[in-house]
């Protein structure tokens, strides 16, 4: 288990938020690689010195936003990561077909 965490009590965003932040910011570095457990709820209320509902919360909305899955009987497990594409060079159908040497 890792060692407790400290989250901005004071600060402004919302404890869930920045629970949900860490938690995320951890699986895009993949320290939380896909398809493996991540700590459980207690474990996580006791790394980050918060109650349960502030857990559930941050795993909620990171299960909604497809970063995990909670399975009965097995825990949370982090989802496989969808490979986002650079908006910035996107172009046409024509233009990708250009690219990739097509006619």
């Amino acid at each position: 288990m890792e060692q407790p965490i400290r989250l901005d009590k004071d600060s402004k965003v919302p404890i869930h938020q920045q629970l949900y932040s860490y938690i995320k910011e951890r699986i895009v570095e993949g320290f939380y690689k896909e398809n493996e457990t991540i700590p459980s709820e207690k474990e996580m209320q006791e790394m980050f010195e918060v109650s349960r509902i502030t857990v559930r919360r941050a795993i909620s909305d990171l299960e909604h936003d497809g970063y995990l899955i909670k399975r009965k009987g097995r825990g949370t497990i982090v989802c496989p990561q969808k490979k986002e594409r650079d908006m910035s060079v996107f172009n046409s159908f024509s233009g990708d077909a250009k690219v990739k040497g097509d006619k």
